[in-house]
C-alpha cells in the first residue's frame, strides 16, 4: 500500500514532468511557427520574420479558434 507522502512525491513528480514536456513542446512549436512563417516574399533581400507575415500567423491563430 502507497503512503500519502510517497503519494504526494509521485504527484509532485509526473507535475514537473508534465510542465517540463509543455516546456519542450512550446519550444518545438515556436521554433516550427518562425521557419514556416519566415518572409518568403521580397520584403527584404533576405528572408526574413517580418511584421506582415507576423499579422498573417496571428490572423490564421485567430480564424483557426473560430
Amino acid at each position: 500500500r502507497i503512503s500519502e507522502e510517497e503519494l504526494n512525491k509521485m504527484t509532485v513528480k509526473l507535475l514537473d514532468k508534465q510542465k517540463r514536456l509543455l516546456v519542450e513542446k512550446r519550444k518545438r512549436e515556436e521554433e516550427g511557427t518562425r521557419k514556416s512563417y519566415a518572409c518568403n516574399l521580397s520584403h527584404s533581400s533576405t528572408p526574413q520574420f517580418c511584421h506582415l507575415c507576423n499579422l498573417h500567423k496571428v490572423f490564421s491563430n485567430m480564424i483557426a479558434l473560430l
